[in-house]
């Protein structure tokens, strides 16, 4: 039985419990049948354990493959940074700027897009209309000013989510 049949059968169990108050006899029967759909449910929860530690061991073992081939990935691109400009180098020593050899063909450029701006003085220093000021809400404050006041204009404080924890 899967485990939505499980919960399903185990609503019914107990919504019929709650009407068979009446009825001793219909009573002792539902809550025996009630008592055996949860040891099912935790059957069937042991086994849904089980299978979580599984993938949770398996998330592990990709987390640090892709740790590893990050890794390796990093020492790739240093050494065609490496090899790039040492490249360069060279070429802009034997001031051979551009030339083709065989399959290749090589050139020093200058980069596209926007000049960089090389030297910027501290912000203080600058004019306002050469400023960013970026204004956000300051969620904790908010929330200390609703804790300690209970005034809910600038907001509401929400119920925190649930979670399972397997131990």
């Amino acid at each position: 039985m899967t485990l939505y049949e499980l919960t399903a059968q185990f609503q019914q169990l107990a919504d019929a419990l709650v009407r068979a108050a009446e009825d001793p006899e219909l009573e002792t029967a539902i809550a025996a049948m009630l008592e055996d759909t949860a040891g099912n449910l935790e059957e069937k929860a042991e086994g849904y354990a089980r299978v979580i530690r599984n993938f949770e061991a398996e998330a592990k073992m990709y987390r640090e493959e892709e740790k590893r081939l990050a890794e390796k990935r990093k020492v790739c691109e240093n050494s065609i940074e490496r090899l790039k400009n040492n490249l360069q180098a060279a070429m802009a020593q034997t001031g051979m700027r551009k030339f083709s050899s065989g399959v290749f063909s090589f050139a020093i450029v200058k980069n596209g897009g926007k000049a960089p701006i090389v030297e910027i003085p501290p912000a203080e220093e600058l004019p306002e209309e050469l400023t960013r000021v970026t204004i956000e809400p300051d969620k904790d404050a908010i929330r200390k000013y609703i804790e300690e006041t209970g005034d809910l204009s600038y907001g509401s404080i929400g119920e925190r989510g649930e979670s399972l924890r397997i131990r």
